[in-house]
């Protein structure tokens, strides 16, 4: 897309509206950082960045950011708020499923004690959650 220059001859690093990252391809398409794409005499376009892993400017390395971030990075991270694979998941406070198995079955007055004595065999003490009726995870504590 054509971007022209501000009132100081410069290209803009960021789109209005919405404040979104902007990069630059030269003729060969090469990525400019905004300060490097003032220097040349026309790039050839500019483009908003609104997703994706970060650019290089290929004239001075400055990075340049996306708006919303890689997804692929981003589902390859487990959610803080979410169960990973290996912790423990229940829904009744009797059973306990880890890596999709049933992994502790006891009475719902004495989960604490299971789940501590089933981490101690294992030698692994991963979090515990509760999965409500609504499927919401809560994160529980042992101790």
């Amino acid at each position: 897309m054509k971007i022209d220059r501000q009132s100081d001859g410069t290209y803009p690093a960021y789109a209005w509206p919405g404040g979104y990252p902007l990069y630059y391809l030269d003729r060969e398409d090469n990525i400019l950082c905004p300060t490097c794409a003032s220097q040349e005499t026309n790039p050839v376009e500019g483009q908003v960045y609104y997703e994706g892993s970060t650019l290089q400017c290929d004239e001075c390395f400055a990075t340049i950011e996306s708006a919303y971030g890689d997804p692929e990075a981003e589902q390859t991270e487990p959610a803080e708020d979410e169960p990973a694979e290996d912790d423990y998941t229940t829904s009744d406070y009797c059973t306990f499923y880890q890596y999709g198995k049933l992994a502790v079955s006891t009475e719902a007055d004495h989960w604490q004690t299971a789940i501590a004595a089933h981490m101690d065999q294992q030698q692994m003490w991963p979090n515990v959650w509760h999965i409500s009726d609504h499927g919401n995870a809560h994160l529980l504590s042992v101790e």
